[in-house]
């Protein structure tokens, strides 16, 4: 494994990777195999499904898949893009509208900068799924609504506690959402 960059100075990418090492990114990641790793730990893996739809300035899913096809799902995870932040709601549509009630998890580090356009239409589609929002950095407009509407809201300041948070995030999401469905 790399040491992390001294500070001032900058951390280089990875020869595997196309994002810094140290990167939010690079945290993220983390946080997603970590989130399925206590997947798998709860022995709950191999009976859902999984979809990754990354926004930026474009929107793309790698679709819903299998556990046995989870490798589809983390390509999506692995060819990061970067720029501003909007959702394109003809994607999310595709992959919720028709989806049996889902737990959605959502990490954004900025405002979406398309939010106000897309809010309600936003919030109609998400009402059936359990949707929680992973704030790095000061609370976005988005972040805001989300929680005005009873949605779980997890503020992140440090990118190193990113991980901890997303799989925490992962292990109280499934329990709230296996209560919700039996009761």
């Amino acid at each position: 494994m790399m040491s992390p960059p001294k500070q001032g100075e900058k951390s280089k990418p990875h020869p595997m990777l196309p994002w810094a090492e140290n990167s939010k990114y690079h945290y993220t990641v983390l946080g997603l195999k970590g989130s399925l790793k206590e997947l798998q730990d709860q022995q709950i893996a191999p009976y859902i499904l999984f979809n990754s739809t990354m926004f930026s300035d474009e929107t793309i899913s790698s679709g819903w898949h299998d556990y046995a096809n989870i490798g589809e799902v983390k390509k999506r995870w692995y060819h990061p893009f970067g720029g501003g932040t909007s959702i394109d709601m003809a994607v999310m549509r595709e992959q919720l509208e028709k989806a049996a009630p889902s737990v959605v998890l959502m990490l954004s580090d900025g405002e979406i900068w398309n939010w106000r356009r897309i809010r309600d239409d936003f919030r109609q589609l998400t009402q059936k799924h359990y949707l929680a929002l992973i704030q790095m950095g000061n609370l976005s407009q988005a972040a805001e609504d989300l929680l005005s509407w009873g949605n779980p809201v997890e503020q992140v300041s440090e990118k190193d506690d990113l991980r901890k948070v997303m799989i925490d995030l992962t292990r109280k999401s499934v329990k709230t959402f296996t209560y919700l469905l039996n009761h």
